[in-house]
C-alpha cells in the first residue's frame, strides 16, 4: 500500500480537529446517503442513453466513481433484504420474488440492520420511500428496525398521487401514523421533502444517514405532465418518454437534496451510493441495452446495477469507472467501516471502502452468488471473469435496444462512427459485431420490441419465443399524470389487479422443470452473454459447479407463505397495517 493511501486512510479512520485549547472534539464521519431507484434500467441515464434527462445524475457520477460491476438481485425485495442486512437472500429466506402485501413475511427480526449498525456508531438514522421487507407485525417495520424517522409505504406498488394499491389499500405512513396528508402529492415530492426537513434540521453533532429507496421509477407509469413536456416530447415512443419524464423527475428529485446539503455545508463530508434495485423492466419502457435479459431474470440486464459513488472530498480517486466486482451484500460492511466501525461478523459482504477511497486497489470480491432460489430452480455464481447459471434465467432473455436506436439499423455499420463517433462511443456496444433485426420503431408490448432474439428463441421458436400471447403483461401504452381512479384503472383494469408487484413474469408452455439447464459466460469476452463456453472451459464449469452446490447446501428456505385474508385492509379501515401475525 502506498505511502499517500495510508495516510489519507488514516485520516479518513480518526481525523480529530483541535480547539484553540488543544482540546480535542468529535472525530468527522462521513453523512452517508444511500438512494436507490426502483426499477431503472442500465440505459436509462442520459450518460449512456441522451434521450434521457439526468444532469443532476450524470454530474454526480462524472464527480464521483461510476460503478461498472455493481450487482443485485433481480427484483425488489430480495435486494433490499440484501442492503439491509449484509446477506445474500438465500440466507435469510428471502430469495424468491417480492414480498405480497398479503403474505406472513418479512425480514427475519434477529438480523441487526445497516440502520442498527450506524446507530451504535452515533448515526442520526432516516428513511423515506418503499419498504418492502415484511410489516405483518409492528417489529418489522421501519422504525423498529433502526431508522429514527421514516416517511413512505410498506408495500411493493401503488399509484403515485392516492398511494392506493391493492385491494384498495390506502399505504403511507409518517412513522407509525397512517399519514393521509400525502393523498394527491406525487411520491417522490413527499419523500424529498421529508429528507430536505432532515437535512435543514439536522443537529451536527452527530452524522447522518439517509436511505432514500425512492418509488420512481417502478410501475404504474405516472409522472406530472410537465416533465414530458420539458423534457421528453422528442422519445417517439409513448411508454419510453413516459419513462422518461419519470426519470427526469427522479433527477430533480435527487436534485433537490444535494442543494439541501449545499445548504447545509454538508455535501463535502457526505457519502452518496446511487443504485438501482434490480434491472429494468422492459415490458415498462426501461432499458438495459447492450445487456442482456430484464428485471426478474439472471442475465445480466436484470442483476447489473447502474450505480455510481460521489463523495469526491473522500475518494482519493473520482471521475472514472471502477471496474472491481461489488455485490449488494458488500454496502453493510462498506459504510459501517465508513462510518469508523469494525468488522461485522456474520454476513456474506465484504468491506469495498479501501479499494473504493483508493481508486487503484482490487476489490476485495472475486466471487458471489447472483441468486440460489429453490422455488425456480435456478441459481447463478460469479468467479472472477466466468458466470455460470443453472437452470431457467428467465424472460425476457433477449438484448432490446431502446426506440431511438432504431435508425442505426437502418444504416451500414462502417458508418456509424464516421457520422455520429460521439454519440455511439456513449453506448459502450460494438455495433460492428451486433446483429441488426428487423422491428418497428415503437417499443410499445414487449413481443414487438424483440429486437435481438436470444439463442433459445432462434433454436426453438415454437417452444421458447415470447408472443404476446404468452407474456402475463399488463398494458403500458397509456398513462395517466392525475391523481384519479384513471391512474390505476389502467386501459380498463381494476384496482385489484394491482397485485404487489407488477412485475412482467414470462411463462413457458413447456414443462421442462425436471431438465437441467446450465450457462457458462466469459464476462470479460463476451459482457452481453452471447456465447455459452462450457464445453470450451470444461475443467472451470466443473469447478464452479461444485462450488454453486456448496452455496445450495447453505440455503435457508424460501418463506414465500400463501396469502393470508387477515392481512386485508378491509380489517384496519381501509389501510395496510401492521397486527396480522
Amino acid at each position: 500500500m502506498s505511502p499517500s493511501l495510508l495516510i489519507l486512510l488514516g485520516t479518513l479512520a480518526s481525523t480529530v480537529c483541535f480547539n484553540p485549547t488543544g482540546a480535542a472534539t468529535v472525530p468527522t464521519r462521513p453523512n452517508i446517503f444511500f438512494i436507490v431507484a426502483d426499477d431503472l434500467g442500465w440505459n436509462d441515464v442520459s450518460w449512456r442513453d441522451p434521450d434521457m434527462h439526468t444532469p443532476v445524475l450524470t454530474k454526480l457520477a462524472k464527480e464521483g466513481v461510476i460503478l461498472g460491476q455493481s450487482y443485485v438481485q433481480p427484483v425488489c425485495s430480495p435486494s433490499r433484504a440484501a442492503f439491509m442486512s449484509g446477506m445474500y437472500p438465500f440466507h435469510v429466506g428471502l430469495q424468491h420474488e417480492s414480498l405480497r402485501a398479503t403474505q406472513k413475511a418479512y425480514l427475519p427480526g434477529d438480523i441487526t440492520t445497516l440502520p442498527q449498525h450506524l446507530k451504535k456508531l452515533g448515526y442520526s438514522t432516516h428513511m423515506a420511500g418503499k419498504w418492502h421487507l415484511g410489516f405483518c407485525n409492528w417489529k418489522y417495520t421501519p422504525t423498529y428496525r433502526g431508522f429514527d424517522t421514516f416517511v413512505g409505504f410498506y408495500n411493493a406498488v401503488q399509484d403515485y398521487y392516492t398511494h392506493i394499491g391493492h385491494r384498495h389499500g390506502y399505504d403511507f405512513r409518517h412513522n407509525e401514523k397512517v399519514y393521509y396528508a400525502a393523498n394527491g402529492t406525487y411520491s417522490a415530492n413527499i419523500f424529498t421533502s421529508h429528507i430536505q426537513d432532515v437535512v435543514m434540521s439536522h443537529n451536527d453533532s452527530s452524522p447522518l444517514f439517509v436511505y432514500l429507496p425512492y418509488q420512481s421509477v417502478h410501475g404504474p407509469l405516472q409522472v406530472p405532465e410537465d416533465y414530458v413536456k420539458k423534457y421528453c416530447s422528442h422519445v417517439h415512443n409513448v411508454t419510453r418518454r413516459t419513462k422518461c419524464g419519470m426519470i427526469a423527475a427522479l433527477d430533480e428529485a435527487v436534485g433537490n437534496v444535494t442543494s439541501a446539503l449545499k445548504a447545509r455545508n454538508m455535501l463535502d463530508n457526505t457519502l452518496i451510493l446511487f443504485s438501482t434495485d434490480n434491472g429494468g423492466p422492459v415490458h415498462h419502457g426501461a432499458n438495459n441495452w447492450p445487456l442482456r435479459g430484464s428485471k426478474a431474470t439472471l442475465w445480466e440486464g436484470g442483476t447489473r446495477a447502474l450505480a455510481f459513488l460521489h463523495a469526491p472530498k473522500l475518494l482519493q480517486k473520482s471521475g472514472y469507472t471502477y471496474n472491481g466486482l461489488i455485490h449488494a451484500v458488500d454496502w453493510l460492511p462498506t459504510f459501517v467501516e465508513a462510518a469508523g466501525g469494525g468488522e461485522v461478523d456474520g454476513i456474506d459482504g465484504v468491506s469495498q471502502w479501501k479499494n473504493l477511497v483508493a481508486g487503484s486497489l482490487p476489490s476485495p470480491r472475486s466471487e458471489f452468488v447472483y441468486n440460489i432460489d429453490e422455488l425456480k430452480n435456478n441459481s447463478g455464481l460469479r468467479q472472477g471473469k466466468f458466470k455460470l447459471l443453472q437452470g431457467k434465467p428467465g424472460h425476457p432473455d433477449g438484448w432490446y435496444p431502446p426506440p431511438s436506436l432504431d435508425w442505426l439499423f437502418d444504416t451500414p455499420s462502417e458508418d456509424l462512427y464516421d457520422e455520429e463517433p460521439d454519440f455511439y462511443d456513449n453506448w459502450e456496444v460494438d455495433v460492428k459485431t451486433a446483429t441488426p433485426s428487423k422491428a418497428p420503431r415503437a417499443m410499445g408490448p414487449l413481443s414487438k420490441a424483440l429486437l435481438f432474439r436470444s439463442e433459445s428463441d432462434k433454436s426453438n421458436s415454437s417452444a421458447n419465443r415470447l408472443t404476446l400471447d404468452r407474456i402475463k403483461k399488463r398494458p403500458s401504452e397509456s398513462y395517466s399524470f392525475q391523481p384519479t381512479e384513471a391512474s390505476v384503472r389502467v386501459s380498463g383494469l381494476d384496482y385489484d389487479w394491482l397485485e404487489d408487484d407488477v412485475t412482467v413474469m414470462a411463462t413457458d408452455d413447456d414443462d421442462d422443470s425436471k431438465k437441467q439447464t446450465y450457462y457458462l459466460f466469459d464476462l470479460e469476452a463476451d459482457p452481453y452473454e452471447h456465447n455459452d463456453v462450457k464445453h470450451k472451459y470444461p475443467q472451470v464449469f466443473k469447478t464452479m459447479l461444485a462450488r454453486l452446490r456448496e452455496y445450495q447446501k447453505t440455503l435457508v428456505p424460501a418463506n414465500f407463505p400463501p396469502h393470508d385474508p387477515a392481512s386485508f385492509p378491509s380489517h384496519f379501515n381501509g389501510v395496510w397495517s401492521p397486527g396480522w401475525c
